[in-house]
């Protein structure tokens, strides 16, 4: 049986996505990151659900406290919770976490990790994603 405090509830992915836009919105800029290091490999991007920053996933959201940054070079980082089945970034190609990418990360379906030559979203594309999947949420049940 799967436990469900470890994945966000309906009402926490949409204030999630409304935060998300509301940055959009208010100019932060896109930064997108993507380690190659062996065993610290992770993605994030300020725009999209895999933001790891700590003004976008409020206490409750978290799966484990937050990384607290050790000296200036260093971000604290929030550890947040999972998304559910039908909860998916709006960057994500897919509504489907199996159809035809299988069972691998989010990486290999994103509009912002695009193949070389493909053009990230522009803010207002962002801005109309973000407006789409805020959409879907709410046909989704608690």
């Amino acid at each position: 049986m799967t436990d469900r405090t470890l994945y966000l509830t309906n009402e926490q992915y949409v204030a999630l996505l409304e935060r998300q836009r509301a940055r959009i919105e208010d100019s932060v800029a896109l930064e997108a990151e993507d380690s190659t290091t062996h065993g610290d490999k992770y993605t994030r991007c300020t725009w999209g659900l895999c933001s790891d920053e700590l003004e976008v996933w409020p206490e409750d959201t978290w799966l484990f406290p937050p990384f607290v940054a050790r000296s200036p070079n260093e971000q604290s980082t929030a550890r947040p919770k999972y998304l559910g089945d039908q909860q998916f970034c709006p960057f994500d190609r897919k509504d489907n976490r199996q159809a035809e990418f299988g069972s691998g990360g989010c990486f290999y379906r994103c509009r912002i990790f695009t193949p070389k030559g493909e053009p990230k979203p522009d803010r207002q594309q962002a801005l109309d994603l973000y407006q789409i999947r805020l959409k879907q949420a709410e046909g989704l049940e608690g």
